[in-house]
C-alpha cells in the first residue's frame, strides 16, 4: 500500500479535490488543533495535498477538566495499569462516564470553539464548505480515546456546520478486540515517509513517544513502530511551574534546569519507574525525598531532564542501533525547545542534527490534526486505519463512525463511497 504526499504549492486548489478536516484535542487539553488535507483521486495511491492548519488555546476550565479526566482515567497510569483500565472501561456504560465528568456548559463552550475553528480554517484556506467531504475528530490524547463523547458532539457540529462528521476511530478498533490506540502511526507514515530513508520521529510532548517510519521502498505496515516511554512534559513542566511560582508553564530553553545538579539516587529511582508509574506519584515521591534529603527543586528538575534524555536515547540505541546511520531524525513536542535536553540527546545518539518536524513541511502545532484528517480520508475510502501489531486488534479494520451533515453533503459523500471498491476478506479471516 503506497501513498504519495505533495505540498499545497504543487497542486491546484481549483481541480477536483476531496477535502478533509481533522480536529485533535491535545493530550493536556490546552489546545485544539485543526488540519486540512486534499485528496487528488481516490484509493491508497492518491496524492495528498497538505494545506492549512490552525490551533486555538482552550479556556482554563476546559484544560482543568481534561487534566482531571486524564488523572482519573488512565492517561498518567503505567503500562500495566493502563491495560487493566481498558478492561474496566469496556464494562462501564458510556452515558454514565459522560454525565458524571463534564458540566453541560463546558460541553457547549467546547462545541462553539470547534464550530468557529472549522469555519476559520476553511475561510483561511479558501476552500468552500461544500468541497469538504468530512470532518474527523479524535482525542483527547491517543491512549484509548475513552471519553470522546465528552468533548466531541458530532451531531451538534454537523447540525451547525452542515458538514459530515467522522468520530469513533478508537471504538472501531476496540470492536475487533484492539486497545483503540495508537491510531496515529499509520497516518504519520502516510504523511511523512521518505522514498529512500527510514525516519524516526521523537515526540517530546507531555509524554515521550518514539515512532519508526520505514522508507517507502522497503516498507510493510508491520515495520511501523510506535512506543510510549513515559512522561516528559508531565514530569518536568510542573517542576518548572513550581520553581517560577506559576510564571512559567515550562522551562523554555532549559534555563532553570542548568541551575540544578544531577542526583544519582533520584535518577535511578525515576529511571526504574518512568514507564511503570504515573507522573503524579513520581513527582510526589521525588518532592518527598527532596525534603528529607534537602535537595533543591532545581536539582529535581535537572534530574528529571536527565532521566528523560537517558530513557529516550537508551531505547533508541537498543532498538534501532543497526539503522542509526540510515535514519533521519525528527523531533516535535514542547520539550524540543529545551536546549539542554536536545544537546544531551544529540550527544547520546551521536547525531549532528535532530530536525524539527517543521523542516518536513509540517507544523508541529497541527501535525496530529493532519493525521486525524488522514484517518478520516481512510474511513471514506474504506481503507483499514489500524495497525494490529500496535493496537493488538485481531484484524485490520476500517475505522470511523459517520454522522450526516446537510442532505446534499451526505448524498455527495455516499456517492463517493459507493464508487470505492474495498478489499474483500474471506469469511474465515473475518471471524
Amino acid at each position: 500500500m503506497f501513498f504519495h504526499s505533495r505540498s499545497s504549492e504543487t497542486l491546484n486548489k481549483t481541480s477536483n479535490v476531496r477535502w478533509f478536516v481533522g480536529l485533535y484535542l491535545t493530550t493536556n487539553g490546552r489546545r485544539l488543533e485543526a488540519g486540512l488535507i486534499g485528496i487528488h483521486g481516490s484509493g491508497s495511491g492518491a496524492p495528498i495535498e497538505v494545506s492549512q492548519g490552525l490551533t486555538v488555546v482552550l479556556p482554563e476550565k476546559i484544560v482543568s477538566q481534561v487534566r482531571e479526566i486524564n488523572e482519573n482515567n488512565g492517561l498518567c497510569f503505567g503500562k500495566d495499569a493502563f491495560l487493566n483500565h481498558v478492561k474496566q472501561e469496556k464494562s462501564t456504560p458510556k452515558h454514565e462516564k459522560t454525565q458524571r465528568l463534564v458540566p453541560k456548559i463546558l460541553q457547549e463552550q467546547m462545541l462553539e470553539i470547534q464550530v468557529e475553528l472549522v469555519h476559520e480554517l476553511l475561510n483561511k484556506s479558501g476552500v468552500a464548505p461544500d468541497s469538504v467531504f468530512a470532518v474527523g475528530v479524535h482525542g483527547p490524547g491517543d491512549l484509548g480515546n475513552f471519553h470522546s463523547d465528552i468533548f466531541w458532539n458530532s451531531a451538534a457540529v454537523a447540525s451547525r456546520t452542515g458538514l459530515n462528521m467522522v468520530d469513533g476511530f478508537a471504538e472501531m478498533d476496540r470492536a475487533v478486540s484492539g486497545n483503540g490506540s495508537p491510531l496515529i502511526p499509520l497516518p504519520m507514515w502516510i504523511l511523512m515517509h521518505s522514498a529512500s530513508r527510514h525516519r524516526l520521529l521523537i515526540d517530546l510532548g507531555q509524554q515521550i513517544r518514539v515512532t519508526f517510519l520505514p522508507s517507502a521502498g522497503h516498507a510493510t505496515k508491520e515495520q511501523i513502530q510506535h512506543d510510549i516511554l513515559g512522561p516528559c512534559g508531565l514530569l518536568i513542566d510542573p517542576l518548572a511551574a513550581k520553581l517560577s511560582e506559576g510564571e512559567q508553564t515550562f522551562d523554555e530553553g532549559g534555563r532553570l534546569t542548568v541551575q540544578g545538579l544531577l542526583i544519582p539516587e533520584l535518577a535511578e529511582f525515576w529511571s526504574d519507574n518512568l514507564v511503570l508509574r504515573d507522573s503524579n506519584s513520581l513527582l510526589a515521591e521525588g518532592i518527598q525525598k527532596a525534603k528529607a534529603k534537602e535537595w533543591s527543586l532545581r536539582d529535581l528538575l535537572c534530574t528529571a531532564v536527565h532521566c528523560i534524555q537517558n530513557k529516550t536515547a537508551t531505547f533508541i540505541k537498543e532498538h534501532y542501533e543497526p539503522l542509526l546511520e540510515e535514519v533521519e531524525f525528527f523531533v516535535t513536542g514542547g520539550c524540543q525547545h529545551h536546549g539542554l535536553l536536545m544537546k544531551q540527546l544529540r550527544q547520546e545518539l551521536q547525531v549532528q542534527k535532530l530536525q524539527p518536524l517543521g523542516t518536513a513541511q509540517f507544523s508541529c502545532n497541527t501535525f496530529d490534526a493532519l493525521c486525524v484528517a488522514v484517518l478520516t480520508y481512510l474511513a471514506v475510502d474504506q481503507i483499514p486505519g489500524n495497525l494490529p501489531h500496535l493496537t493488538h486488534a485481531d484484524t485490520t479494520a476500517v475505522l470511523g463512525r459517520f454522522t450526516p451533515g446537510t442532505p446534499q453533503n451526505w448524498l455527495r459523500l455516499l456517492q463517493c463511497m459507493a464508487g470505492v471498491k474495498p478489499a474483500v476478506r474471506t469469511l474465515r479471516s473475518a471471524m
